[in-house]
């Protein structure tokens, strides 16, 4: 069990910001070089090394690592929050990823209306900052062939510049759900 002051991979793990079912952690860490990152770590197996159709989820999980490879090469794109790098450890069942921490959310800094209305237009940051992310998809879109997911939760913000993060990870995630969906 992960917890505050662990260490997984030389991160220090400070504050777990978000889970999804039992396969999926989401972690504010340092790393060791003491910079501020986030740490996706995906536990690849749980029930079993198999999908419910028997098919062996290590395997097909190593079949997606030159994708993973391709991610974390990618150059530096203005708007991309870029995967820094991963680790896979078949033996002990988790792939993790890093990417620097963004202290703010796109939603948290411009919010909506409650009452869903619109007395004017929208400001010209949001504007800006919507304009970026437009940019970093097309960008992303030439270098990998995968849907871009634009939820909420992958627009951060830095200062003024917008940035989506938290890309490229789909095949991953089917992959990791047909395992927790396997015999158990």
């Amino acid at each position: 069990m992960l917890k505050p002051g662990g260490i997984i991979e030389n991160y220090i793990l400070s504050e777990q910001l978000g889970r999804k079912g039992w396969y999926i952690e989401t972690w504010r860490a340092t790393d060791k070089h003491g910079f501020d990152v986030i740490v996706k770590l995906h536990h690849t197996t749980v029930h079993d090394d198999y999908d419910s159709q028997r098919h062996d989820l290590t395997q097909k999980i190593a079949e997606i690592l030159p994708q993973i490879e391709h991610l974390v090469s990618l150059p530096s794109m203005p708007g991309v929050a870029s995967w820094l790098r991963y680790h896979f450890e078949p033996d002990r069942r988790y792939l993790i990823l890093c990417r620097r921490h963004y202290p703010d959310r796109l939603a948290d800094r411009f919010p909506v209306n409650p009452t869903g209305a619109r007395n004017r237009g929208p400001e010209p940051d949001f504007l800006e900052a919507f304009q970026e992310i437009a940019k970093a998809v097309d960008l992303l879109q030439e270098n990998i062939a995968e849907t871009i997911p634009i939820v909420p939760s992958n627009l951060l913000m830095e200062g003024s510049q917008a940035y989506l993060a938290d890309f490229g990870l789909e095949k991953l995630h089917d992959l990791i759900e047909q395992g927790y969906a396997g015999p158990g």
